[in-house]
């Protein structure tokens, strides 16, 4: 978080401070929100925890840090609230010639996005750190209570936190997808880094070829609300459209689905089985089915203390919910899904 201050957000500051403007200070207050904020209070509790560690004994207590800032730890979930909002204007911005020079100069979008997202994975490694601190005291210990309170806290502001996660990891793989294409096709720009975008499945699958012809392993992306094939090591596009513009029909004689887009392109893939074919086929329907677009500002605290109430703390640290699990779907022979990518209204949090 202090590289992301120092190399990104400060520069861009001095900027506007000298005349030479790059991002106006609307736009970085947009991409950087509280970044400086929540870089403050990963000091405060880190220089608290090495002074009872150099003090460390075992009756020394270390719940109580983290329960005194836990108001503070909803910082967090204003960070991550704002954190797509940021990486859709970077990505917008960056058709602008100053700060598209700024971008290269220090690395490239890739790496400030991978900056950006460093907050949002904080409070989870807080959650695992505190279930192996509560799995290994002793319940009669005085800071046992302390921890187990905390645990509960890290959990609601985690249950928020990861599901954005989720999705701020389908934008950095939706920007690679793009910049990709954008770097092997320079006649065409290609833009799928939207916030309300979800990744359904992605993968290589078999393009069928006429004439008996062997099949073309390419690649392709169902989004919630989009699907692309394309051949990356050729940079060419065989289709691209929205999913409610598509009809896919089933093959009676092969293994093999047929899209139809707008009724003029259409493309033919194969699989290895009935049963990957039936999979990818009900992947399809059900975007297309559900395609719609999900609220960039993210989860509301109404639905975190929902999702918090229906899960429970285990006597030993651990937690279990009671509203389900996230469907896994994976083969790693034709095409695979990315977990927990679905639109947060079809998945239930872990």
């Amino acid at each position: 978080m202090q590289m992301l201050y120092d190399k990104w957000e400060k520069p861009l500051r001095e900027a506007i401070k000298s005349g030479k403007e790059i991002l106006s200070e609307a736009d970085i207050k947009t991409i950087f929100s509280i970044s400086q904020g929540l870089l403050c209070l990963h000091e405060l509790m880190w220089k608290a925890l090495a002074l009872r560690l150099e003090q460390w004994s075992k009756e020394q207590i270390i719940g109580d840090i983290f329960l005194q800032n836990g108001n503070a730890l909803k910082l967090y979930a204003e960070y991550v609230n704002q954190y797509n909002n940021g990486v859709v204007l970077i990505n917008k911005r960056q058709k602008e010639k100053a700060f598209s020079h700024f971008l290269k100069e220090n690395g490239g979008l890739m790496n400030l996005s991978s900056l950006l997202i460093q907050p949002v994975q904080r409070i989870p490694r807080y959650q695992m750190l505190l279930t192996d601190l509560v799995k290994f005291t002793w319940t009669s210990h005085n800071d046992y209570t302390r921890l187990l309170t905390a645990l509960g806290m890290i959990i609601e502001a985690a249950t928020f936190v990861n599901e954005q996660k989720r999705r701020a990891e389908c934008l950095e793989r939706l920007l690679e997808i793009q910049t990709s294409l954008n770097q092997l096709n320079k006649l065409t720009k290609y833009t799928f880094y939207e916030a309300h975008r979800t990744i359904v499945s992605e993968g290589e699958i078999d393009k069928q070829k006429s004439g008996g012809k062997k099949p073309h392993r390419i690649n392709y992306c169902l989004m919630s609300d989009k699907l692309i094939f394309w051949d990356k090591k050729r940079g060419k596009v065989y289709l691209l459209g929205d999913l409610k513009d598509m009809n896919a029909v089933c093959n009676q004689q092969e293994i093999s689905i047929t899209i139809y887009y707008l009724e003029k392109d259409n493309i033919s893939i194969e699989f290895d089985s009935e049963q990957l074919r039936e999979k990818w086929f009900s992947l399809f329907k059900e975007a297309q089915h559900n395609e719609r677009p999900v609220d960039a500002q993210g989860i509301t605290e109404e639905e975190v203390s929902h999702q918090f109430a229906l899960r429970q703390v285990s006597p030993r640290g651990g937690t279990h919910s009671n509203n389900g699990t996230i469907r896994k779907l994976r083969n790693t022979e034709s095409f695979s899904v990315l977990e927990g990518s679905l639109p947060p209204e079809r998945v239930p949090l872990p």
